[in-house]
């Protein structure tokens, strides 16, 4: 039996076009966070879309912050995520103590 790839065709249209960006990355959880930090700091423009009303992700909950440190309390996350923590808790007040486990 011979594999036939089905099509649909559309009529022509226009599509606006609102923003022009280098990266687009869609996702507002832990990695898009940390894959539009990092291509800012490259240089380049970013847009995140985030089909919620919130960013974080499962970050909202804690849990891949509390996954910074092995089981022996030691630091097995660094480089940009820990960057990205770093300015969270220059932002927080001090008596939060979720991001404090970080450090």
């Amino acid at each position: 039996m011979e594999n036939k790839i089905l099509t649909v065709t559309e009529p022509a249209k226009e599509l606006p076009i609102r923003a022009n960006v280098d990266v687009l990355v869609v996702g507002g959880g832990p990695s898009g966070l940390i894959a539009a930090q990092a291509a800012a700091d490259d240089g380049l423009k970013v847009m995140l879309i985030e089909s919620r009303s919130f960013v974080g992700g499962n970050m909202t909950i804690g849990l891949p912050i509390l996954g910074f440190l092995g089981q022996k309390g030691n630091q097995i996350i660094k480089g940009l995520p820990q960057k990205f923590i770093d300015r969270l808790k220059e932002k927080m007040h001090p008596a939060n103590i979720g991001l404090a486990l970080c450090t």
